[in-house]
């Protein structure tokens, strides 16, 4: 088909244009399934093409530290989970309910240390605080309403 006949039928321009913008759409917007290496050599199939960040560059996110009880023996102390927060104001920090929620009947909050500021994990960057009050969202039911506001023991200072 030449290319006048194309520009004097709109289907075949419109079927065309399409074409050409899903094919373009999937360029852009499909990740691409390799996972880039990590700093220890292993590969991550969560980061793509990550870059590092320089320190102080988002002096706001804050690094959480959770322990729960197993619900048989409160001495038990199992390896702590992580979870990512945002500092909101100098003494609360936003971060999602289902890191503070225990996901099974019996355990409960054992510990939480809550790092704001740092850039590499583990380092000695960041202020460390503990935890007085965890706010959970009260319409949150493991689902909808995903947010809980944890009260820190003292104010972050310099942020």
């Amino acid at each position: 088909m030449s290319a006048k006949k194309l520009i004097r039928n709109p289907l075949w321009a419109t079927l065309l244009a399409t074409l050409v913008a899903a094919v373009v759409s999937y360029l852009v917007f499909v990740p691409n399934s390799e996972a880039a290496p990590a700093a220890d050599g292993k590969y991550s199939p969560y980061i793509i093409n990550g870059e590092p960040v320089p320190n102080g560059k988002y002096p706001f996110m804050s690094f959480l530290e959770i322990t729960f009880t197993d619900g048989s023996d409160a001495d038990n102390k199992p390896d702590p989970f992580i979870c990512g927060g945002s500092l909101i104001d100098a003494d609360s920090v936003l971060t999602a309910a289902h890191c503070v929620t225990p996901e099974t009947p019996g355990q409960r909050l054992l510990d939480l240390k809550v790092t704001v500021g740092p850039t590499v994990l583990p380092s000695n960057q960041g202020q460390v605080r503990s935890v007085k009050r965890v706010f959970i969202h009260p319409n949150n039911n493991g689902f909808a309403y995903d947010a809980a506001v944890l009260k820190l023991s003292r104010p972050v200072s310099g942020i």
